[in-house]
């Protein structure tokens, strides 16, 4: 982990630009997936699983029964059960309390009535990524918001698993904790096409969310692009930005520097602080402890040694303009007074404020969700939410009145644009 004392620009640039993820070079063989899938279905999606999963399955396999259901929740330990059913409580709540409370919203613009009325988005995907690890609380995160905003029916798709059950118990688990209506044994692109396009076994999906890697992103996009269906965002490699203060204690920071940095090898983890004292004793508590030896060790030197950064800056100040250009997935604010620092946040996934809010509390069970914008995303959007998937749809009605005031300015725009019949529409209403 590389340390920088008020660094020169082109020092900062490198910082910025972290790992990224370029779908271009897998998009090609993502449209394959996609052309094959839209032409054989289930029979293109068990072809890819076992050639990708190494795991071969018939078409009545693809959907997860009720039997393995019932099997999962024998695999799985009571105190991860109870853990899991809590955090969903938590989550639950923390998106009940942020979803909008009316159906309709009505009110005047110059005399005419105009308004909003919100729907649920009808049925939704959700991807829960398998790989390196299982990721139950994934499956938590995008369900519970979709059921929460009243979206009529939400399914998961998911790796399969060389296991008796060929999934992950956990995550079948927190499947239906969380209100799934279905869960489908299919990965990768695979899966984002047959929710987008539907199969035989897996039904098309208005909207698609979760993380995935490059393939699933590349095909996220894809489907996006084609019209098929909407999507969250683009994922990339996870990140955390810390700002830290000389209140700070540097073994905490150097834990959550290390504990962001096991996600992938190309995570990023980045500390800015105003205090020099800080930034050496943090550097000097990662090498210890590396030193010493910790649990997915590889991963987390290749993290740190791609993306991982200690940055002394003049002020406070600075280390927050620095993370609004960086608009990182995660932002801790480790310092005495975050509240203060809190109102130059511009950019940023999600925010933790003080010495005990470490991401980990986010990333399972505080309740706002983990699924976050990377790689500078987060200038334009932030978490996803229950936001995501409801419909903001604009409603107008007109009254004697407002047609004799506005279709003169109507008309004469029409025929500025050249749409003359856009205008007569307009006349023949015209008293």
């Amino acid at each position: 982990m590389r340390l920088l004392v008020r660094p020169e620009e082109e020092e900062l640039e490198r910082i910025l630009r972290r790992s990224e993820m370029d779908v271009t070079e897998v998009l090609p063989d993502v449209e394959r997936i996609f052309e094959n899938v839209v032409e054989r279905g289930d029979e293109a999606l068990l072809e890819y699983t076992e050639r990708f999963d190494g795991i071969e399955l018939e078409a009545e396999d693809l959907r997860v029964s009720d039997d393995d259901f019932e099997v999962a929740r024998e695999l799985v330990d009571e105190r991860t059960v109870e853990a899991l059913e809590e955090a969903a409580h938590r989550i639950e709540e923390f998106h009940r309390k942020s979803i909008p409370r009316v159906d309709r919203i009505t009110f005047d613009v110059e005399g005419t009535e105009c308004g909003l009325t919100f729907r649920p988005v009808p049925r939704v995907g959700c991807y829960v990524p398998g790989g390196r690890a299982s990721y139950p609380s994934t499956a938590l995160m995008t369900v519970i918001p979709a059921r929460v905003a009243g979206c009529r029916e939400v399914i998961v798709c998911t790796p399969p698993v060389d296991n008796d059950i060929r999934a992950s118990p956990e995550v079948l688990v927190a499947a239906e904790i969380a209100g799934a209506d279905a869960v489908y044994r299919v990965g990768g692109a695979q899966a984002i096409a047959a929710m987008a396009t539907g199969t035989e076994s897996v039904p098309r999906v208005d909207k698609i969310v979760g993380p995935g890697n490059v393939y699933v992103t590349a095909a996220k996009l894809l489907a996006y692009s084609r019209g098929l269906t909407d999507v969250d965002m683009p994922a990339g490699p996870s990140e955390v930005f810390v700002i830290a203060d000389d209140s700070a204690d540097p073994d905490w920071l150097a834990r959550d520097l290390i504990a962001q940095a096991e996600h992938d090898p190309n995570a990023a983890a980045v500390l800015a602080t105003d205090s020099e004292e800080i930034a050496r004793a943090v550097k000097e508590r990662i090498e210890e402890l590396l030193d010493a030896g910790i649990e997915r060790e590889e991963v987390v030197l290749k993290a740190l040694d791609r993306n991982g950064w200690i940055v002394v800056l003049d002020s406070l100040e600075e280390c927050v303009r620095l993370a609004n250009r960086y608009a990182p997935e995660h932002l801790q604010l480790c310092v005495e007074n975050p509240e203060e620092l809190l109102q130059g946040v511009e950019n940023a996934g999600t925010v933790f404020l003080g010495h005990l809010t470490a991401v980990p509390f986010g990333d399972y069970a505080t309740g706002p969700n983990h699924v976050l914008p990377t790689g500078g995303f987060a200038r334009a959007r932030g978490a996803l939410g229950t936001w995501d998937f409801v419909k903001i749809i604009p409603i107008q009605q007109l009254r004697e009145g407002d047609v004799e005031y506005l279709a003169p300015i109507v008309e004469e725009l029409a025929e500025c644009e050249g749409l003359p019949n856009h205008a007569e529409a307009v006349k023949v209403r015209r008293s």
